[in-house]
């Protein structure tokens, strides 16, 4: 198997040969990065805004509906578990 050590000349280690090793970072006409916006200012800011918006619209009527809602369910609930009791089920310990 051949050797893989970098070799070192005077005290330092040889830069070409260093795997993805470039100066281009030194000179001045290196291309910029463009990187994305934040999200803040992104083209789909307003739509995010108003799908988070009804999200939590949809999210309150519903707890709403629920709570308008629970004690119908409570007494219908309660009815079944007389009905078992009185029927002599044994589903109910």
């Amino acid at each position: 198997m051949a050797n893989l050590k970098i070799p070192i000349h005077k005290k330092k280690i040889n830069p070409a040969e260093l795997q993805g090793f470039n100066d281009a970072w030194r000179s001045t006409n290196a291309p910029v990065p463009v990187l994305p916006n934040p999200l803040r200012d992104s083209q789909n800011t307003e739509h995010n805004k108003a799908m988070a918006k009804f999200r939590n619209e949809i999210t309150f009527y519903s707890k709403l509906s629920f709570k308008s809602f629970l004690p119908e369910s409570s007494r219908v609930a309660e009815e079944a578990v007389n009905y078992l009791k009185n029927a002599g089920s044994d589903l109910l310990q």
